[in-house]
């Protein structure tokens, strides 16, 4: 199944250069390339002896050479990128032959029709009773053009406004003459009649006149259809062409585009025009393909709906294309639409080119329903509101029918339901969500993968205890919608319970209790709606509690607001979770504990914390814990105390199940420890994940002193977990940090880990990634430590003040260097201190060396450019365009740790373009130091032909200040930056 992840765009438009011929000419053949970054089209027509009348540019430096004076080229190379080589072009990156695909059907025996049941299929009648379409939706046809004659169409075909009919001048400065109601980009010309009657057959579902008394219905009465000609002789649709016409229909205004044709290959240059109609809120339907195998292109690309055909029984067609990426299916067997023989012909038509425009078709109604949603929410509401049919194997999607078949009035539906929804304040998904019992489990049938499951062996108790949200925001009427699934929708007993409520307004608590009954089927997520008010401030709670009569699993949490447009968005949680989960037991001593399984490993219990006992006295930590197995006699877990003021003072002790009397009973097992000045302390279970069928329950921690006098007692249920809260951000590392709020989280560690097995006896060192928004604070506002449980190497920590960071609410490194000794594991971790907002993006551990230091282009602080990644070895890299320059494209990194002598800089550059003038200079300077500064100017000739290139420069190294090395560009080329090593030679 597709990954339908939600793309935003700024609707722009491009100008198109065109330097056309004065006669239409036939663009089905030729060479497609992409010229080099940097290489003008006036560049290339010199460099290659081109004139402008053999060439047609393109969009996003695309052009077609329209000769037949080029090599026969390999036939291995017809349908995919073109070797070079073959044709001696320079000034260009890639290219690819000017293939073909093809329509997905071809008429059948022409006769009338009284009754359209693909109509009634699909459930459209009765959502004319609410909207007949809008008249600002145009629907855009890449096809073989359109019978404007047919007497279902009068009226129907978009017209240009801003272009002049017939007057042989380009109006509207689009760079297309005359294109009143469209565009053929086979031909280059305005002609759009169709010649074939493919393209009006799919253009008359979608929108032929209805209600007329004339011939058909099409799905839309009011939207208009623009004709964009895309396919011509023997049914063969360009790539070029199509690509231009899809940028053709987005830049005039297009809302929807169907594609009723496609092919076996990856074609550059229309994936790359599906992604910008994607990006710019555009809704794109293609037909699957007629093969009985393998989804076509461009039906593959993530971004379009691909469409199966089922017939009247809705049984699949034979014909029809399957596999992974399938949408959903459609009518597509004796179609009833208009055709192109006489203005009041009509016939029947099948395969999967019939089935698309009927999804686009419910796309432009339901879109001119609510004009204000986006294209991938109206994708959402027709794809996973498809009807389940009965061919179908799985109960939720299968490889032949997708989500099932379409249907416009249930789409209408949930829109309906939605209507007053106006803006997304969270969806919470199911690992961002404190969960007291049950366990993550991964779901290919939840939102993202993943959910929270608990058996009904679990229950009864909390499935979902949080999130927390919306703090400050008052006075405003909400609808959470939470999505849960469950094993048994026969049960006519409540098994469950959602609940929101205000955390700090407790009275401001709404519920609402679920039977199994009220769920359509078993083992299929559902979403149920609770309405609440929120009056007070504080931040909301939504939960959902499990009666343990069923198996429950939550996908997520979405909570809108009813009253406002504010949007806020809380993304998945990942961050590493603590081992185990809250279980509910009657033994323990007070019916909760935490169950660490077999499998799990980590940290069972990361606290609590202690900052009351007295400075340098005796103690001793309690565990009150239960194993399933008495007789093994490999470590099963380790119980520390561990001092955060005085880490050497800090206790350990392994366990085994053969420490255990029984298996019945909770035990006793103690831990000896002393305090200093001032502590706080850590009590701490940690899991080693045996592979002996061990479960541990844990159930407190009491701190006791000398005299065995009760000092404190931890329940399980009060060990704490991580502080703060997840964001996420589209310029963060993997899109999602850690964030703790001075107003709500509580002082703790907002990363605890992650852990590493480093090289024993080395140097390394550890690169915190933060974020602060004020830098006046006083005091520390963070605490930087590595730590090694179980080894031997010292304990490290870095005190972090917001005087350190250069600009408020900017991502900073901070870097802490350890020694790794033996035994044990690594962790790095980071301490909110509450004084001031603090984020947390990662954590890179580098292994240091006096004689060998490697940055990666990942590490390197930008000036002018940005990290991307290298289209030919996807290997991460800087990059500034010539258009940015001159700058540095690379400032920094800095090395303080090196001792003294020579030492060698080596960058590895990637040049684009050509110049006589230096290109990049590249230095080493000692700041703060009294070492050389060095650098070297590079040329043309210093690089090589496309692809990285290592240049060196030497320095003196002397034994104070910060060697400093960078990368500067003259914005003559575009310069790509993969990495700097410096080596010591002497």
């Amino acid at each position: 199944m597709k990954n339908f992840a939600k793309v935003l765009g700024i609707i722009y438009s491009l100008s198109l250069f065109n330097f056309l011929p004065a006669v239409a000419q036939d663009l089905s053949n030729g060479l497609i390339v992409k010229l080099s970054a940097g290489t003008t089209v006036e560049q290339f027509l010199e460099e290659n002896n081109y004139s402008p009348d053999k060439i047609r540019v393109g969009q996003d430096g695309y052009i077609l050479l329209k000769t037949n004076e080029l090599p026969a080229p390999d036939q291995n190379d017809i349908n995919r990128r073109s070797n070079l080589n073959n044709y001696g072009l320079s000034g260009v990156e890639n290219a690819e032959i000017n293939n073909s695909y093809e329509l997905h059907a071809t008429p059948n025996d022409s006769y009338y029709l009284s009754e359209q049941w693909n109509l009634h299929n699909i459930n459209i009648e009765s959502v004319w009773d609410d909207t007949t379409g809008s008249n600002d939706m145009t629907i855009a046809v890449l096809d073989t053009g359109f019978y404007y004659n047919h007497e279902d169409f009068q009226n129907k075909m978009w017209n240009n406004q801003d272009e002049i009919a017939g007057n042989g001048i380009d109006d509207d400065g689009n760079s297309y003459i005359d294109d009143k109601n469209g565009y053929n980009f086979v031909l280059d010309d305005n002609d759009i009649f169709d010649n074939w009657g493919h393209g009006t057959g799919t253009s008359s579902i979608i929108s032929a006149n209805t209600n007329n008394s004339l011939g058909m219905a099409g799905m839309n009465w009011k939207g208009k259809i623009m004709p964009v000609k895309v396919c011509e002789v023997g049914y063969n649709c360009p790539y070029f062409s199509i690509a231009e016409g899809i940028y053709y229909a987005v830049n005039n205004d297009a809302k929807v585009i169907n594609m009723s044709l496609g092919g076996s290959y990856d074609s550059p240059i229309v994936r790359n025009a599906v992604e910008y109609a994607s990006n710019h809120n555009v809704l794109i339907v293609a037909s699957a393909g007629n093969n009985n195998g393998t989804i076509g292109y461009p039906a593959r690309y993530s971004q379009v709906i691909a469409v199966g055909a089922v017939d009247q029984s809705d049984t699949r067609a034979s014909f029809s294309s399957f596999g992974p990426e399938l949408d959903l299916v459609a009518p597509g067997v004796s179609v009833f639409t208009a055709y192109k023989n006489n203005p009041s012909s009509y016939t029947l038509y099948s395969g999967t080119s019939f089935s698309a425009p009927h999804v686009a078709g419910a796309g432009a109604i339901l879109w001119g329903y609510k004009p204000d949603l986006t294209a991938e929410q109206i994708r959402s509401y027709i794809v996973y509101n498809a009807e389940k049919v009965d061919g179908m194997t799985d109960g939720f999607w299968d490889e032949y029918y997708g989500y099932g078949r379409l249907d416009v009035q249930t789409s209408l539906n949930q829109i309906k339901i939605d209507n007053n929804i106006i803006g997304i304040e969270g969806r919470h998904e199911s690992e961002n969500l404190s969960h007291q019992i049950g366990s993550i489990v991964e779901d290919q049938n939840s939102s993202n993968g993943k959910a929270v499951k608990a058996t009904s062996y679990d229950g009864p108790g909390f499935l979902q205890y949080g999130p927390y949200v919306g703090t400050n925001t008052v006075d405003n009427s909400y609808l959470a919608k939470f999505r849960l699934q469950t094993s048994d929708n026969t049960n006519p007993e409540i098994i469950a319970r959602i609940e929101t409520n205000n955390y700090d307004a407790p009275n401001e608590w709404q519920f609402l209790d679920i039977r199994g009954t009220d769920f359509d089927h078993s083992n299929v997520y559902q979403d149920f709606y609770l309405k609440f008010t929120k009056d007070s401030t504080g931040p909301m709670e939504y939960r959902v509690y499990t009666l343990g009569l069923t198996d429950l699993m939550v996908d997520f949490t979405e909570v809108t607001r009813t009253s406002t447009d504010d949007t806020y968005q809380y993304q998945s949680e990942d961050l590493p979770r603590q081992a185990g989960a809250v279980i509910y037991d009657t033994n323990a001593s007070e019916s909760l504990a935490v169950q660490v399984k077999p499998t799990d490993i980590g940290f069972a219990q990361y606290g609590p914390y202690s900052q009351n006992l007295i400075s340098n006295d005796r103690y001793r930590a309690i565990f009150r814990l239960q194993a399933n197995n008495i007789y093994s006699n490999t470590d099963i877990a380790r119980l520390e105390v561990f001092n955060h003021n005085h880490p050497e003072m800090s206790v350990y002790r392994n366990i085994k199940a053969t420490d255990f009397m029984t298996t019945q009973n909770y035990e006793e097992i103690g831990l000896t420890f002393e305090t200093g000045d001032n502590d706080t302390l850590e009590y701490r279970v940690y899991s080693y994940g045996n592979n002996e069928n061990i479960a541990l329950n844990l159930d407190a921690v009491t701190i006791i002193t000398d005299v065995y006098y009760p000092t404190l007692n931890y329940e399980a249920e009060d060990m704490p977990g991580q502080t703060g809260k997840l964001i996420a951000e589209s310029n963060l590392s993997h899109d999602k940090a850690r964030m703790g709020y001075v107003n709500y989280d509580n002082p703790g560690f907002l990363v605890y880990g992650p852990y590493s097995s480093l090289e024993e006896n080395k140097n390394y060192y550890a690169q915190f990634k933060l974020r602060t928004n004020n830098l006046a604070a006083t005091g520390p506002i963070a605490r930087l430590e590595v730590y090694n449980p179980g080894g031997n190497s010292p304990f490290v920590a870095k005190d972090i003040t917001g005087q350190m960071f250069a600009e408020a609410n900017v991502w900073q490194n901070f870097t802490v260097h350890f020694a790794r000794g033996t035994g044990g594991t690594m962790e790095y971790r980071v301490w909110f201190y509450k004084n001031t907002d603090l984020a947390v993006d990662n954590i890179r551990v580098i292994e240091k060396s006096d004689t060998y230091l490697i940055y990666e282009a990942e590490d390197l602080n930008l000036g002018i450019g940005e990290v991307v990644r290298d289209s030919y070895n996807q290997q991460i890299s800087v990059k500034a365009t010539a258009g940015q320059g001159p700058g540095y494209v690379v400032y920094g990194p800095y090395t303080t740790d090196q001792s003294p002598g020579n030492y060698q800089a080596t960058f590895k550059i990637k040049n684009r373009g050509t110049s006589s003038n230096p290109l990049v200079r590249i230095d080493a300077v000692n700041v703060g130091g009294s070492g050389d500064y060095a650098y070297s100017d590079l040329y043309q000739n210093d690089f090589g032909a496309n692809y990285y290139t290592n240049n060196s420069i030497y320095f003196t190294r002397t034994a104070d200040g910060t060697m400093e090395y960078r990368v500067y560009t003259y914005g003559q080329t575009d310069i790509m930056v993969d990495s700097i090593t410096i080596e010591k030679v002497s």
